[in-house]
């Protein structure tokens, strides 16, 4: 939609709660797996606040390498995302999202058509620290954790069908059974011996 500024007014957000951790427990690692559907995926800018404000760019244009982070200037990859090719955002993974979709074809999506499914964190030109879910380390694990995406480009839309954070935190032992919850609470949470799985599933359409 070409509004993506810089800002996280600018972007696409959704929040996942893991308040169900104890208040006291602090991160040790993450990972985070999303789901995106969008066209022309260099576009984008992809960004997780933790519950205590630390924003960590996922990923930044990739194809393109800007000069500054504030949507302006063209263009990066033209190739797709799709939510049923989900994508996995790891420290220990290998491949570097700046060079997303670098085989691709304007026609083909990322993961699907090139096999390349698991990212490290590359901030581009976001501002740094966080670079990568390490520098998270110490900080609190429960509270809102939330994933925004910013488009620098017109003429494409996408939507952000779910994602899913996962966090492993110490602090007091904790075992409990899982959880059950409505399903129109759209959400489930799986609380076992200090790792948590947080999944959500609605929709969040940006023009």
């Amino acid at each position: 939609d070409d509004g993506y500024n810089g800002t996280q007014a600018s972007m696409a957000c959704t929040v996942i709660d893991a308040s169900g951790i104890p208040s006291g427990d602090t991160l040790v690692s993450a990972t985070v797996t999303t789901q995106l559907t969008h066209t022309w995926l260099g576009d984008l800018t992809a960004k997780l606040m933790s519950p205590d404000g630390s924003v960590l760019t996922l990923f930044s244009r990739p194809g393109f390498t800007e000069p500054a982070d504030d949507g302006t200037g063209c263009c990066g990859d033209s190739s797709n995302l799709a939510a049923a090719n989900p994508l996995t955002f790891d420290d220990s993974a290998t491949n570097d999202p700046e060079l997303m979709g670098a085989t691709l074809t304007s026609a083909q999506v990322v993961c699907l058509d090139d096999g390349f499914c698991d990212y490290f964190t590359n901030p581009g030109a976001a501002a740094t620290p966080p670079a990568s879910f390490a520098d998270l380390a110490g900080e609190a694990a429960s509270g809102n954790w939330t994933l925004c995406v910013g488009d620098s480009g017109g003429g494409d839309t996408g939507e952000i069908p779910g994602w899913s954070i996962t966090l492993v935190h110490e602090g007091a032992a904790v075992t409990e059974p899982p959880r059950l919850v409505p399903a129109s609470s759209r959400w489930s949470l799986v609380l076992l011996g200090g790792l948590i799985l947080a999944w959500v599933g609605f929709g969040l359409r940006k023009h």
